[in-house]
């Protein structure tokens, strides 16, 4: 609109900019947040699981030092994956099934689902 007014006024172009103050926002880090979701949903897997996981899925802030997981997988991927498998575990729990990987526990879920 500023640009249309500016064209149209040529006059009053450089007011239409400087009585605008900047917008100052606190920008959001996308790896940070990627972080935090997969630390959240890993907490749903049993013990074992995140020993073994929480190597992998380390997430650097500058991207040097990432878990093999991370350098190797899309983050969405790694995010559904991550959310299935705390999924399944919590029916395992609610079906009082053991929480580990085998066909009654899958089947509960297929069954939930």
């Amino acid at each position: 609109m500023r640009q249309v007014l500016g064209l149209v006024f040529p006059e009053a172009a450089p007011m239409l900019y400087s009585l605008r103050e900047p917008r100052r926002r606190n920008p959001r880090d996308p790896r940070a947040d990627f972080a935090e979701h997969l630390k959240r949903h890993l907490r749903r897997c049993p013990q074992e699981w995140q020993d073994r996981a929480a190597p992998m899925l380390i997430v650097d802030p500058d991207g040097l030092e990432d878990g093999l997981l991370v350098q190797a997988w899309a983050a969405s991927t790694l995010k559904r994956c991550v959310e299935a498998a705390g999924r399944y575990f919590d029916c395992c729990r609610e079906s009082s099934l053991p929480c580990f990987l085998h066909s009654a526990g899958v089947k509960a879920r297929l069954r939930k689902m």
